[in-house]
């Protein structure tokens, strides 16, 4: 597979978290066998946090996503069985933060769909989150147990409209 915008058609993309054309924010990953999740919330203009966390439960050979939006749980979606992409080694050798393929998804455009906002914290996390780590995090608090990587906008420029990390916090 290439990079962007090279990476088209069905099973060369993946989705994580994406704002439908539909006025929702979805969470899903995509089986070979269709999609996992198409867990979604309505969403209006303005700051909002988001967590979709995947996962692999060994013991019953089952993959899942759960979904929280401004600190409240959403949904949870599990499949036995099958890998999902996000995890399918080697399939996916890009990650995108802000862009996406949606065509053939709940609410997804037509092509590649790109987010018209501003990203003001990330973080990657090694385990799953528990409710009270997703609104401690959604109350401005750094949870540390499991991080792997963050980016912490610091500083806001009203010139450019761009959040700067400008004290080293882009990683854990």
């Amino acid at each position: 597979f290439q990079q962007y915008p090279y990476l088209t058609g069905p099973g060369a993309y993946d989705s994580l978290i994406y704002v439908g054309t539909d006025g929702y924010l979805h969470a899903n990953d995509t089986f070979a066998s269709g999609v996992l999740g198409n867990i979604s919330a309505p969403i209006s203009p303005g700051w909002h946090m988001a967590v979709a966390e995947e996962y692999y439960i060994s013991s019953t050979n089952t993959w899942c996503i759960a979904f929280y939006v401004d600190g409240s749980f959403i949904g949870r979606s599990c499949q036995t069985n099958s890998v999902t992409q996000i995890f399918a080694n080697g399939v996916f050798p890009y990650g995108f933060i802000g862009m996406g393929y949606t065509r053939g998804l709940p609410g997804g455009g037509s092509e590649w769909s790109f987010f018209n906002g501003v990203f003001a914290y990330i973080a990657l996390y090694g385990r799953v989150l528990g409710d009270s780590d997703v609104m401690s995090i959604y109350q401005g608090n750094r949870v540390t147990n499991g991080l792997v990587a963050e980016y912490s906008g610091d500083t806001y420029s009203t010139s450019n409209g761009v959040w700067v990390d400008d004290v080293g916090n882009n990683n854990a």
